[in-house]
């Protein structure tokens, strides 16, 4: 009997350390060496913002980030599909119709063999505010005064800038029929050819670098929008709901309204980056909220602003981790977010 027990001992240790390693959780994945954020051309807004939130991640992280702008988020968004690019500095407009699938990222989904496109969010960021700017010698002081003249388009080569335009004439009571439309590839490159003479009227963001320029080249005049409840309605339904006015909107030696549209900036990012990475991420964006801040056009890049039920696309498990454990995730947000997941087509 005692040689039996003996015998046993060790077969049952041995099935118990068998039984304990079969349920051992997997090592969490590595983080990372490099990540790509990409955005839009030198000279727009996300373009600033993106070399700002590279250096902080390289920085404060042991994830090295590089920083590729590209021309618009229609070229960088499906390459998160691939793992070319892993984050986007970008405004939500843009990210909202690549999680919808509209077009034409529902073209480019098909290319893709999704329906639609699985980006998150980091961080929310400020507003982009923006609206449409002529040559101050023009003599167009309003939307209305367009009629007629060439104003730039994005239709094609990007579509959420092209809504904004679009939002932007519904405020006056326009459309693009009521004007000349001159394409462009995207609004990184159309403040020049209104600089130049060769176009009347683009949008651009009044803090973005090209504002600068036309406001030194040609006295640049941003024209004024339409605060009454019917036009404000006009601009939010034209497209995308998100768009809203913003008051009393000053920067020095710039000639700007009381009123302009605004929409928010964001940090996006592929839903396939590694949760321990984009937690990191969020984690230095938090925690070294002073150094991103300091840097340029981040200066409102606040804590506060990361998370809000506003959020037009769902935020990345990797983020929302991190969030829980500094008591920024509620329980509204966790509703926002299962909403937003239900939204996306499947």
């Amino acid at each position: 009997m005692k040689r039996i027990l003996l015998l046993i001992g060790p077969v049952l240790i041995l099935a118990v350390s068998l039984m304990t390693f079969g349920c051992a959780k997997a090592p969490p994945a590595e983080l990372p060496k490099t990540v790509v954020i990409s955005s839009m051309p030198a000279g727009m807004m996300t373009h600033a913002q993106a070399a700002g939130i590279a250096a902080l991640i390289s920085e404060k992280t042991s994830i090295q980030c590089k920083h590729v702008p590209l021309t618009s988020e229609a070229a960088f968004i499906p390459m998160m599909l691939t793992g070319e690019v892993d984050l986007g500095s970008s405004n939500i407009v843009e990210i909202w119709m690549a999680y919808m699938g509209l077009p034409p990222y529902d073209a480019l989904a098909k290319q893709n063999n999704v329906k639609s496109f699985p980006v998150r969010l980091i961080a929310r960021g400020d507003p982009l505010i923006a609206s449409l700017f002529v040559a101050g010698d023009s003599g167009i002081l309003s939307v209305k005064d367009l009629k007629g003249r060439t104003v730039a388009n994005f239709e094609a080569g990007q579509p959420g800038v092209h809504l904004m335009n679009v939002a932007l004439l519904a405020n006056a009571g326009m459309t693009y029929a009521d004007v000349k439309p001159m394409p462009f590839p995207s609004a990184g490159v159309a403040p020049k050819a209104v600089i130049e003479g060769r176009c009347d009227a683009s949008i651009c963001g009044i803090d973005a670098p090209a504002a600068k320029e036309a406001t030194a080249a040609i006295k640049a005049r941003w024209l004024p929008l339409d605060p009454s409840p019917e036009a404000v309605k006009r601009l939010q339904t034209a497209n995308f709901p998100g768009f809203y006015l913003v008051k009393g909107q000053t920067r020095p030696g710039m000639d700007l309204p009381e009123y302009l549209m605004a929409w928010d900036n964001c940090l996006s990012v592929s839903e396939g980056l590694p949760d321990n990475a984009a937690y990191e991420i969020a984690k230095a964006l938090w925690v070294y909220n002073a150094d991103l801040t300091a840097k340029t056009l981040l200066g409102k890049w606040t804590t506060d602003t990361f998370v809000s039920p506003l959020a037009a696309v769902p935020y990345h498990d990797g983020a929302i981790k991190f969030y829980k454990e500094v008591g920024a995730w509620t329980k509204e947000m966790e509703t926002h977010q299962k909403e937003l997941l239900a939204e996306q087509p499947k």
